[in-house]
């Protein structure tokens, strides 16, 4: 840490929570995979059985359905009048050990523990399959099956110490994992059956745009034949400079080469440093930009917001609304009803008129806001959370599902989309939630009924 580091008596944990948050290392010891793994080696199924100390956590009765959507990977399994609502959700006791616990969308009810995944691992759902980003100190890519109790079914390396964030599927069966730690995008190979995950080495990123010459790839997606990546343009990590600044970078998403998307340019340089959070709505681009944590810097600055880029037009509109608005606070999650799930952001077919966001003050105690966008307005907290904060919220099936690592009572909270009120929860999950997305898929509470 530098000398602008806030120290407390919770620093420990603070500290270990930014560093999850932001991309730096935990030595975090499960499960991790040799980051020389080759092809003959490489897709080796971990323990097929749940664990046994697997429990369910009694939910309430709920209703209502949105958002539907087919396979186009070969091998995807098929969705239909029977498909089930599930969130997924990865979870952690922030030091060595995390697992993966599963939300009947219907009833709250909850198993626990199903599968071991990393302390620092991000769920993301590809055709209605369930991979797990493993992160810092596991760098791994993991396939779990929902038909199998959500078994891991593979889990391969993507390079010891790059620290994964996210994946772009490319409609092929192929994608781009983005790695923090390297500066790097690895091409991964999806497609059921494939006998190695990385296809090739991985492609550095340019440094150019970076004020400590390090390229932070914090997610990207593909729109219109176009693969956007975004920087975080950090200055002397992990910290902002007045200058600092992040890019978005339009490339081809098979080659790489770039694209002159922005008025005959391939990089845009966006309105403020640091984005974490990002949500494609239609052909707009909602990017959150963090800016310095106040967790960490003595004295943050309004160097944060949501800014919308207009990707049909190729130009950015500037923040809409800064950490000012938000009585500074930090912005740390967009999200919005029928998003993808996928890790550091999503993306959604159409214009929306509305997202939901989390803030977080110089605790990480943090709350959940509606912000309407046309004309711009804050919401009240519809939730706020204590020490541990909330890191990802997602909303799916007519409701919000928030991710609240509040340390005295962790858990999943639903609210309604509609009105913001509570529904149930906080939902046990075991271990603290990290991560959640949702999945529709037939049979993906079956594990949560078996064990009623």
């Amino acid at each position: 840490m530098t000398a602008h580091t806030r120290r407390s008596p919770l620093a420990g944990l603070l500290t270990a929570l930014l560093a999850v948050l932001s991309g730096c290392r935990l030595e975090t010891g499960a499960p991790s995979t040799d980051g020389d793994v080759g092809a003959s080696d490489a897709r080796e199924s971990a323990d097929g059985d749940a664990s046994d100390g697997a429990s369910i956590a009694d939910g309430v009765d709920g209703d209502g359905r949105s958002g539907d959507g087919g396979p186009d990977t070969p091998g995807a399994p098929e969705t239909g009048a029977d498909v089930s609502r599930c969130l997924v959700v990865a979870t952690t006791e922030f030091r060595t050990d995390g697992g993966v616990t599963v939300i009947d969308a219907d009833s709250f009810r909850a198993a626990t523990d199903v599968t071991a995944v990393a302390a620092d691992a991000l769920v993301a759902v590809v055709d209605q399959r369930v991979f797990v980003i493993n992160r810092q100190g596991g760098d791994s890519l993991q396939e779990l099956d929902p038909d199998q109790d959500y078994a891991t079914v593979s889990q391969e390396s993507v390079g010891r110490g790059s620290g994964p964030w996210g994946v772009i599927p490319l409609g092929d069966g192929t994608a781009w994992v983005p790695l923090y730690n390297d500066g790097a995008l690895q091409r991964v190979d999806l497609r059921p059956g494939a006998t190695a995950l990385r296809i090739g080495d991985p492609v550095a990123l340019p440094t150019d745009y970076d004020a400590d010459r390090k390229a932070e790839p914090a997610g990207g997606l593909v729109h219109d034949g176009v693969l956007y990546v975004i920087l975080q343009g950090l200055g002397d990590y992990p910290l902002c400079t007045p200058d600092s600044r992040g890019r978005l970078l339009a490339m081809d998403p098979q080659t790489l080469a770039p694209v002159p998307a922005f008025e005959g340019h391939s990089v845009l340089t966006l309105a403020a440093c640091n984005p974490t959070t990002w949500l494609r709505a239609g052909d707009e681009l909602l990017i959150g930009h963090t800016g310095n944590y106040r967790v960490v810097v003595e004295a943050s600055t309004d160097d944060g917001g949501i800014e919308v880029v207009d990707l049909a037009a190729g130009a950015s509109r500037g923040l809409i609304v800064t950490e000012a608005d938000f009585g500074g606070r930090d912005l740390m999650q967009i999200a919005s009803d029928g998003g993808d799930g996928r890790g550091a952001g999503e993306s959604v077919a159409n214009p929306v008129d509305h997202v939901w966001i989390t803030i977080a003050g110089e605790d990480f105690g943090a709350e959940v806001r509606r912000l309407d966008l046309d004309p711009v307005e804050l919401g009240r907290p519809v939730w706020e959370s204590g020490v541990g904060g909330i890191f990802d919220l997602d909303v799916a099936f007519g409701r919000v599902w928030i991710v609240d690592r509040t340390t005295s009572s962790p858990g999943v909270v639903v609210l309604d989309a509609e009105s913001g009120e509570r529904i149930a929860g906080p939902i046990d999950t075991g271990f603290a939630p990290f991560s959640l997305a949702p999945l529709e898929r037939e049979g993906c509470d079956a594990v949560v009924n078996r064990r009623r």
